[in-house]
């Protein structure tokens, strides 16, 4: 009778570390997963700064050759959206 209650012991400890290493892989399996994501948006959100500080510099390279067509497309763009403003 011991030895039916010994084995039956020995089972529920093995089923508990067989448990406790399926929950190990997981947690590194999803952090080995957010890592990833983590980097990924990094790389975007570093992408999307140097892609705007490319449009600011090309813009201001723009404002720095052409001054009075940068003065004239603006002035053009506030009478459009003074002229949609009022409409309304």
């Amino acid at each position: 009778m011991a030895s039916t209650s010994q084995q039956v012991g020995s089972q529920g400890k093995d089923a508990l570390h067989s448990v406790q290493e399926m929950g190990r892989e997981a947690l590194n399996s999803a952090t080995d997963k957010f890592q990833d994501m983590r980097d990924g948006a990094q790389d975007v959100f570093k992408a999307g700064c140097d892609q705007i500080s490319d449009f600011g510099q090309t813009l201001t390279d723009t404002v720095r050759e052409r001054p009075l067509q940068v003065l004239l497309g603006a002035a053009v763009v506030g009478c459009m959206i003074g002229f949609f403003l009022r409409r309304k």
